[in-house]
C-alpha cells in the first residue's frame, strides 16, 4: 500500500492557491486542538483545586495526609497547564496565578517530578520495557 499526500500540497501545486488553503485548514485544525487541550488541562486544574479546598475545610489526621497528596496533585497539574499555556503562546503567567486563586504554596508544587521506574524482576512490565524474559 503506498500513502501520498494530497496533490494540494504537492510542490507543482501553485502558490496562493489551493495549497495555501490546505496549510490553512491544517493551521485552523492545530488552533482548535490547542485550545481544547488547553481547556481540558484548565479543567483538571480546576477539579484539583476545588478537591484541595473541600479537603481544607475538613479535619483530622486522614485529611492531611489527603491534603498533600492534593496539594502535590494540584501543583502537577498547575505546572502542566503552564506548559501548555506557554505552547499556546500565553507567556505571563501573574495574571493568571491570580486569577486561578493559585496560592503560593501551590505554586513552590510546581517542580519536575521524577517517577521510579519498576524495579526488573518485579514487575512484568518492566520486562515488557527492556524486552528481557526471565
Amino acid at each position: 500500500m503506498i500513502v501520498r499526500p494530497p496533490q494540494a500540497l504537492s510542490p507543482q501545486a501553485r502558490e496562493g492557491g489551493i495549497r495555501d488553503a490546505a496549510f490553512d485548514v491544517l493551521h485552523h485544525e492545530l488552533m482548535q486542538e490547542r485550545a481544547s487541550s488547553l481547556s481540558r488541562t484548565a479543567e483538571k486544574l480546576e477539579a484539583k483545586l476545588a478537591a484541595l479546598r473541600d479537603t481544607d475545610q475538613q479535619e483530622g489526621k486522614e485529611t492531611a495526609i489527603d491534603r498533600e497528596r492534593l496539594l502535590d496533585e494540584a501543583g502537577e497539574a498547575l505546572w502542566h497547564l503552564v506548559i501548555q499555556r506557554e505552547a499556546c503562546g500565553l507567556r505571563n503567567p501573574e495574571s493568571f496565578f491570580r486569577e486561578l486563586h493559585a496560592t503560593p504554596e501551590i505554586r513552590l508544587q510546581i517542580r519536575l517530578r521524577m517517577r521510579p521506574l519498576p524495579k526488573l524482576g518485579t514487575d512484568s512490565s518492566a520486562q515488557e520495557i527492556t524486552g528481557t524474559d526471565r
